[in-house]
């Protein structure tokens, strides 16, 4: 068994070549599949390099479209399945993967589309597949209506936001004494192991910083009185949170900006061991890599790869974050 998870995809391109080397078994695209909120990046006919955000530049969909559609058809020669989460740019700009399938005339046996929550098992593990929900109160009857197959898997693959993924840890920490892996798209890459997930999911500056400058009148910011603020809003925070310092079973992958990140996860009926690769770029850097053995590996960017990332990136060669966790 060896899975690949990649999310948020930044670029299709070169993508298959990955696949070609890796030879996972499977691949789950965790969402943000054909639309991201994030700057896509692609090589053009002419070999220009051109960004942007697909909902803003009709030249990037379409190159997005087409590279989608030629990794699917690559991949699927490699692999027995490719499942296909949606997210939440996926799920606003009504994309529908079972259309495309049939459309594109690949094998809906091979190439699935996950709109639903979805079980499977394999080599004997088993996991959950769950899609951007949304509103919150869908998500939490959702969360109600698969509790049974959500506390039972051993592997939860999602895209969902932090405030999400906390109500999601909650449950599990409640229902569950099993050690359990959640990997999620939507937001940020790092390997966090349990009672470290807040760092991502509470501590994280941003979100610190968010809810500092909620706090202060409107105007022009006082530096002091900002930092005065963060300092509390943190300490607050992590009271509140304690439980999720305390958790003992949950362990988060968080994967992002595809191919820049992603996740092979392998294993048998008692052991799950997951390498997180990224690019040693400085917009990538996570404190979730200070948790796992990080090393240099074989993977290097090729063409057509290095020539997307050589404006981006500032290394091209992988690094990989290795973790592992009893099922």
């Amino acid at each position: 068994m060896r899975i690949m998870i990649i999310s948020d995809v930044t670029t299709y391109q070169g993508l298959s070549w990955l696949v070609e080397n890796l030879r996972p078994t499977h691949i789950v695209v965790a969402g943000d599949v054909l639309h991201d909120g994030k700057n896509l990046i692609y090589m053009d006919d002419d070999g220009s390099i051109i960004s942007g955000l697909s909902m803003e530049d009709g030249r990037l969909r379409e190159l997005h479209a087409e590279a989608f559609k030629e990794f699917v058809s690559t991949s699927a020669s490699y692999v027995e399945k490719i499942l296909l989460l949606y997210g939440d740019h996926d799920i606003y700009e009504d994309v529908n993967f079972s259309k495309l399938v049939k459309q594109w005339n690949l094998d809906d046996s091979k190439v699935v589309d996950v709109r639903e929550p979805t079980t499977f098992e394999l080599g004997e593990i088993s996991f959950f597949l769950l899609s951007y929900v949304d509103p919150y109160e869908e998500f939490k009857a959702v969360i109600r209506d698969e509790i049974d197959n959500i506390v039972s898997s051993a592997v939860i693959i999602t895209h969902l936001e932090s405030f999400k993924l906390r109500v999601l840890i909650r449950t599990l920490q409640l229902k569950r004494s099993k050690h359990v892996l959640l990997v999620s798209g939507h937001n940020k890459f790092g390997y966090f192991p349990p009672g470290e997930a807040w760092r991502s999911l509470v501590a994280d500056p941003l979100r610190i910083a968010i809810l500092a400058l909620l706090r202060l009148k409107p105007g022009k910011i006082n530096p002091s009185e900002y930092r005065a603020t963060a300092t509390t809003v943190e300490k607050e925070e992590l009271e509140r949170f304690e439980w999720l310092r305390k958790d003992k079973i949950v362990h988060l992958a968080r994967v992002d900006r595809s191919p820049t990140s992603f996740l092979l996860l392998e294993g048998n009926t008692t052991e799950l061991r997951g390498s997180l690769y990224f690019l040693d770029d400085r917009l990538m850097r996570s404190r979730g890599v200070e948790f796992c053995r990080v090393k240099d590996t074989d993977l290097r960017l090729l063409h057509p790869l290095k020539e997307i990332f050589r404006r981006y990136s500032y290394s091209d060669h992988y690094k990989a974050c290795e973790f592992k966790l009893q099922v």
